[in-house]
């Protein structure tokens, strides 16, 4: 059974997993998994907007940076691959707006964890994938590839 940290608003994913087997936890000593889940909160001020992206991943950092929680895996969208790309160039980031920001800004922060030795996947997952989404996470608990430390999962259209 594997045991749950989670940051985020609940909803899908989280039901899903708490359905499919995992114990929710309240501290990453105890914790196999730790899951960020991202949001756009559509708040109008952009630092209260930023509390769905940034914030989330810096408390799950916050809670990690001493303990040895073997798996990260943060969950945001598209929004830091929306945008339109700058002239000349047609890969990389391309932010929409500030929750883009907000994610592009998650995604590097995720890279702390495994700068820790944690196994950090990011997914960025549209809304119409998220079954898809919920599967490939699921499996990504259980299988740990311990070649690569981080990785970017990006699903859907």
């Amino acid at each position: 059974m594997t045991r749950l940290l989670y940051f985020g608003r609940g909803g899908r994913i989280l039901d899903s997993l708490l359905t499919g087997g995992c114990t929710q936890v309240d501290s990453a000593e105890n914790a196999d998994v730790v899951l960020v889940e991202t949001y756009d909160n559509e708040a109008l001020d952009p630092v209260q907007r930023l509390t769905g992206t940034i914030t989330l991943v810096r408390e799950a950092l916050d809670e990690i940076e001493h303990l040895s929680t073997p798996q990260m895996i943060v969950v945001t969208d598209h929004s830091s691959i929306n945008g339109h790309q700058r002239n000349g160039t047609s890969t990389g980031a391309a932010i929409d707006g500030i929750h883009g920001f907000g994610s592009l800004t998650a995604e590097v922060l995720s890279r702390r964890a495994a700068s820790l030795g944690i196994l950090t996947k990011v997914f960025r997952i549209h809304p119409s994938s998220t079954e898809e989404a919920i599967s490939k996470i699921k499996s990504t608990m259980v299988k740990t590839n311990h070649c690569d430390d981080y990785q970017v999962f990006t699903l859907g259209a």
